[in-house]
C-alpha cells in the first residue's frame, strides 16, 4: 500500500514538474487543453496519443534509458541532445524544417502563422470560427513525429501529407458509421481540397 502511494506521489510530482514547465505562472494545465483531443478526432489511437503527452507518460528515449530499455536517451533524430518531451516534438533541429512547412502550407489558411511550444505539446485554444483541423494537423504531426523517431528515420513533409490523407478516410469511415459525415466534411473539406490536394 505504502509503494503505490509513493509511486502515485511521483507520479503526480512528476507532472506537476512537466506542466510548470509549459505554464510557468500556474503550474497546471487548465482543464480545456485536456478535451483537445476528444474535440479534434474521433480517432482514438490519436486521442490515447495526445493524453500521455497530456500526462507526460508517453515513452521518449530520456524515459526507456532510465529504465535501463534504452543504451543512450540521446533523440533518435538530431543525437545531440536529451530526448525529451519538448525536445522531441519542439526543440529537435531535424524536426523544425517540418513545423515550418506545416506554418506555411497548413496553418496559415487557417491564421495560424506560428506555434508556441504550448501550442505544440498541448494544442491550440480555438475559437468558434476556427476549425478544429488545426489541432488535428498538431496532433497528427506529432504522432507522426514520434513514429518517425521509434524508426530513427527522419521526418518528411510529403509523408505526413499521404498520412493525413488516410486519418481523413478513417476518420470519414468512423463519421459514416455514426452519421456524422457533415460534421467530417465541415472539418476536412478545406485541407482536403486546397492544401492535400
Amino acid at each position: 500500500m505504502i509503494h503505490i502511494f509513493s509511486t502515485n506521489l511521483w507520479k503526480y510530482w512528476h507532472l506537476k514538474a512537466f506542466l510548470r514547465k509549459i505554464y510557468p505562472r500556474h503550474g497546471k494545465s487548465p482543464p480545456k487543453y485536456y478535451s483537445v483531443p476528444y474535440v479534434t478526432t474521433i480517432y482514438t489511437k490519436l486521442r490515447s496519443f495526445q493524453f500521455k503527452i497530456n500526462h507526460n507518460i508517453l515513452f521518449t528515449k530520456e524515459k526507456l534509458y532510465k529504465v535501463g530499455m534504452k543504451e543512450t536517451a540521446l533523440c533518435s533524430l538530431c543525437n545531440k541532445e536529451i530526448e525529451t518531451l519538448s525536445h522531441l516534438f519542439v526543440s529537435c533541429e531535424g524536426i523544425k524544417p517540418l513545423w515550418k512547412k506545416i506554418e506555411e502550407n497548413m496553418l496559415a489558411p487557417f491564421g495560424i502563422s506560428s506555434l508556441s511550444e504550448k501550442d505544440i505539446l498541448l494544442g491550440l485554444k480555438l475559437s468558434e470560427k476556427t476549425n478544429i483541423i488545426v489541432n488535428h494537423i498538431i496532433l497528427e504531426a506529432k504522432y507522426y513525429i514520434y513514429v518517425s523517431s521509434l524508426k530513427g528515420k527522419k521526418n518528411v513533409y510529403q509523408q505526413l501529407k499521404n498520412r493525413l490523407k488516410i486519418t481523413e478516410s478513417i476518420e470519414e469511415s468512423i463519421a459514416f458509421r455514426k452519421n456524422k459525415l457533415e460534421k467530417h466534411t465541415q472539418k476536412w473539406f478545406h485541407l482536403i481540397n486546397h492544401v492535400l490536394e
